[in-house]
Order: structure tokens, then sequence, then C-alpha cells
């Protein structure tokens, strides 16, 4: 399938994201309730998997071998202190995963930051069988 392609004005407001959420991740990051995501990993578990955007590796922490993906690297390097031990940097809306190479995609609490939301939704459809959008 091809490739989703982000227009200029795309691409610059993802730089923006980036640096962004790289800020808000050398501070305080994002608290969410741990039981959020602990239900989450539930799912995930034993299943070749990735979380699409995400952030500090909640899901990571009680799902170590789920594949983290996200576009900010201090988030990145908070996911891998929290436990992830599968990282790549990369945009929702350009996943480098070969055509379903995952049982799982999971979404959580992120789409609605995406500037193309149909192509990471195009992309986690490419990437595995079976979607999660939370």
């Amino acid at each position: 399938m091809k490739k989703n392609v982000l227009s200029k004005e795309q691409k610059r407001v993802l730089k923006w994201s980036e640096r962004e959420y790289d800020k808000l991740h050398k501070g305080k990051g994002f608290y969410e309730e741990r039981e959020y995501y602990e239900t989450l990993a539930t799912l995930l578990k034993g299943k070749k998997a990735v979380d699409i955007c995400c952030g500090e590796g909640y899901v990571e922490h009680f799902a170590p071998d789920v594949v983290g993906v996200d576009f900010s690297e201090e988030a990145l390097k908070r996911a891998k202190k929290n436990g992830a031990k599968k990282l790549v940097k990369a945009v929702a809306e350009d996943l480098p995963f070969k055509d379903n190479e995952f049982e799982v995609s999971l979404s959580a609490g992120s789409l609605e930051h995406m500037v193309d939301q149909q192509a990471a939704l195009n992309e986690m459809a490419r990437v595995s069988k079976v979607q999660i959008v939370v």
C-alpha cells in the first residue's frame, strides 16, 4: 500500500508540535491513572503490538514487549526509563513498518493531536490486522 504523503504545512505543524511536546516531556510530563494504562496493556500482552504515540511509555511499563512509537525524543527518553524495550521515533502519519507487521496497533488519547487523522488511521490499518483507538 502506498505510504501517506504530508503537505508542507502539515510537516511544519508536526515540527512545531514536536518541539512543544519535547518541552512538555522535559518538564512534568503527563500524568494519567495507572489503571487506565494497565488495562490497555492487557489487550496487547502476548501479541505482536505497536503503541502509536506512546508518550512516556505507560502502556509499555505494563507490556514491555510492545513497540512504542512517538515523534517526541523527550517522550521516548521517558518511555525508556519507564521500562519500554522497543522504541521508534516516527510520526503516526508515516510509520516505518511493513504492511501487517503487527497483530494489533493501539493509539490512546492521541488522535485529536495528529495533523492528518485519516492518514494516521490509514497507517494503523496498514501495519496491523486489528486497530484500537481510544
